[in-house]
């Protein structure tokens, strides 16, 4: 009778320390790809804006990826002008066109140098002329090959 007490105990400490764990966040970084505004302050109305496309701690080597960014044409035009991120430096092909007003695809693969796995960093940088004073932002509406099932960071 002694040893169940004992045995009962330690059940509901392990259970406790398991617990504690997962409250913590020790548990795995979650990966997702998010379009970040590069400046600290907001540029006035015909100033420029830059904005990383970056990605953080990937699940999976990144050998491929396709995505596509929208944003409020009213509030900032896509001046053509975009980077490489330091990501994507060594893959085959990096591409970028402006699909419609407002909305941007990317894309890129490599056949030797893929994106390690639980790397972060940028994968683009795209300057923007700013065409009001409203607060703008960029959102990742879709996102293909080995970004698919990545989460998009919340704006």
């Amino acid at each position: 009778m002694r040893h169940i007490p004992s045995f009962f105990i330690g059940i509901v400490m392990v259970g406790a320390v398991f617990c504690s764990c997962q409250e913590v966040g020790m548990g795995p970084p979650v990966p997702f790809l998010s379009a970040e505004r590069q400046e600290l302050e907001s540029p006035s109305s015909g100033g420029t804006v830059h904005y990383a496309v970056r990605i953080d701690q990937t699940s999976d080597p990144v050998q491929a990826f396709g995505l596509d960014l929208a944003f409020d044409p009213s509030q900032v035009r896509y001046t053509g002008t975009w980077d490489r991120g330091e990501l994507t430096k060594g893959f085959t092909t990096v591409g970028l066109n402006e699909v419609k007003k407002g909305q941007i695809r990317i894309g890129g693969f490599t056949g030797t140098d893929p994106i390690p796995e639980a790397s972060s960093g940028n994968l683009a940088v795209l300057e923007f002329e700013v065409l009001s004073s409203a607060p703008s932002s960029l959102s990742i509406v879709s996102r293909v090959d080995d970004l698919k099932d990545m989460q998009v960071s919340p704006e």
